[in-house]
């Protein structure tokens, strides 16, 4: 197998194997080698045909190292990179399977996606005898293959099982009427004990083909399976004849003597294969790829899959500057827990390492300013209620904004945790704010920006299973702990108390005497009246202080929000 990066500049001779290009589709940019794509690509001109791999720029750090260890150049051919001992064993099957997650990845994206104009596919074209096109791509059947190896353990242990059972047997008949016995202590004895005869079965014969392919595609491609399988298989060269037609010819002798669903599929998978096989071999310019340009879109799909909303707030998503929004979702407002808000996010596919920071912070926050201004559109004058999807961002009585919740979400890929495909390391970077007047939480200008990264791995490996249940649930989850981290910075930055009055009467008449002093700093929700000062270090700022100490006399209530 080989591997390049996507948008890493290459010297040509570093990806020429065998006087042939690893992949054929590079774009030269002073004297360099860059591919502008990702995902896999068949190369049949190598003296041994073989997989091309081109993996996302996210697996490179600020100093171009794969995984934060590999020179790029180093790991193009992988078993090479192996006999030379830079890479171990293991880290090249790291490399085979975060290869296969990112293939089965775009296929994902495809299958969501299927009129997207960054996807790029051609397959070996084949034809069943049912003038049936066979889909898909040589690696999708190897791995149909794979999968159903790996699938279907019980039913093969069955199978055998019940071909083998009664061969042990002696056959007193034929062991009388062709020997002559030994007489000892008056008993005959027989030295040589005819057992059944095993009769030709089929079910063998289709075993030893399937298992011979599986056997094939781990000592060619790398592939890791486990071959249960105590008969002789089909080893070089004689799977060479098969590949080159006669394993077509064999499966079409004994297609009709298979019955059972389990058996006509593995028999089709065998088929499949051995098509595919003799084409390749039988043609060094057949073709076979399935490719995205612009991976980020994959990347973008992969959280909208985990984290968004295909329903709620849609109509947010593309706003009337022209901008879109990568994801919007409704949850729970971090003021009032009974209440609903936007949460606004995008997706940001970098390098591991690179700065967020720049020209997308302030695409961001005028994300979240056109939200707000497009709900407060949608409310009726005066009405504070939810109407036609609008959520309560503007308090009429305080003209205090609710605080909307808005961040950024990149990827990482730990080179001290490869191999780590269950567990999300979800992490809360940093944050930024930006306002026009300081001290006023509740100010519409008034906008933090936090930025959250989360393991690659586990993002990838969860949107390619494509398993609703565990997206359900990685969803619930990281929403819950988006909400608990932004809430934990304001809190952090932000002395919040809640103001008690004996009646209702009296905080209209406290906000319409104070509103000057107190704009920005208050908001209310039902009957709750929030003031929130800035503090830092856990202190209290000047401004802050200066605006408690001339507050005219009011029961204060801490209030954390929670």
């Amino acid at each position: 197998m080989k591997i390049l990066i996507e948008d890493y500049a290459y010297n040509e001779k570093d990806v020429t194997i065998d006087g042939v290009h690893v992949f054929p589709f590079e774009a030269a940019n002073g004297g360099k080698v860059k591919y502008d794509r990702v995902g896999y690509f068949f190369n049949p001109r190598f003296a041994k045909p073989d997989c091309v791999f081109i993996l996302p720029k996210v697996v490179l750090d600020e100093r171009n190292k794969v995984f934060g260890r590999y020179d790029p150049k180093a790991i193009v051919d992988i078993d090479a990179s192996v006999e030379d001992e830079k890479l171990t064993k293991e880290e090249r099957d790291f490399l085979y399977g975060f290869s296969v997650w990112i293939f089965r990845a775009i296929a994902e994206y495809r299958r969501l996606n299927k009129d997207s104009s960054i996807i790029h596919q051609e397959a070996i074209a084949a034809v069943d005898k049912t003038n049936r096109a066979i889909e898909g791509t040589w690696l999708e059947l190897m791995l149909a293959v794979l999968r159903c190896c790996d699938d279907n353990r019980d039913f093969f242990m069955f199978v055998m099982k019940n071909i083998h059972s009664g061969y042990n047997k002696i056959n007193w008949r034929r062991t009388i009427s062709s020997q002559t016995a030994w007489i000892s202590k008056g008993k005959p004895m027989y030295l040589d004990l005819v057992n059944r005869k095993k009769q030709i079965n089929f079910d063998e014969e289709l075993l030893v083909i399937f298992f011979s392919i599986v056997q094939y595609i781990c000592d060619t491609y790398g592939f890791k399976a486990k071959v249960n399988c105590n008969y002789r298989l089909i080893t070089q060269p004689r799977f060479e004849r098969y590949l080159n037609g006669y394993g077509c010819t064999r499966l079409r002798q004994i297609k009709y003597r298979y019955f059972t669903d389990k058996s006509i599929e593995v028999w089709r998978l065998c088929y499949d294969f051995f098509d595919r096989a003799s084409q390749i071999h039988s043609s060094r310019d057949c073709k076979d790829y399935l490719l995205v340009t612009s991976f980020y879109h994959v990347f973008e799909s992969m959280i909208e899959e985990l984290i968004g909303d295909k329903n709620a707030a849609q109509r947010m998503k593309k706003q009337k500057d022209g901008k879109v929004l990568d994801h919007i979702y409704p949850y729970t407002s971090l003021v009032n827990p009974e209440e609903n808000m936007l949460y606004i996010a995008d997706s940001k596919y970098y390098h591991v390492g690179s700065d967020v920071r720049g020209e997308s912070l302030f695409k961001q926050f005028t994300y979240a300013k056109n939200v707000i201004q497009y709900n407060i559109d949608s409310l009726p004058e005066n009405n504070e209620r939810d109407i036609d999807g609008a959520l309560p961002y503007r308090d009429n009585l305080t003209e205090g904004y609710n605080i909307t919740p808005n961040f950024f979400i990149s990827a990482k890929i730990d080179g001290d945790r490869l191999g780590e495909y269950n567990v999300s390391h979800l992490a809360h970077v940093d944050d930024v704010c930006s306002r026009h007047f300081i001290n006023r939480l509740f100010d519409r200008d008034t906008l933090w920006l936090s930025h959250f990264s989360v393991n690659f791995l586990y993002v990838l490996s969860l949107y390619a299973a494509a398993d609703e249940g565990a997206k359900k649930q990685f969803r619930d989850a990281t929403r819950f702990r988006f909400r608990a981290a932004i809430i934990k910075l304001l809190n952090r930055k932000y002395k919040i108390w809640r103001l008690l009055f004996e009646h209702p009467s009296d905080m209209y008449d406290f906000v319409n005497r104070n509103f000057r002093r107190l704009a920005g700093k208050m908001f209310r929700y039902d009957d709750v009246l929030l003031l929130a000062l800035d503090v830092e270090n856990g202190v209290l700022t000047e401004d802050s202080e200066a605006v408690l100490a001339k507050l005219e006399k009011v029961t204060l209530e801490p209030y954390t929000l929670e």
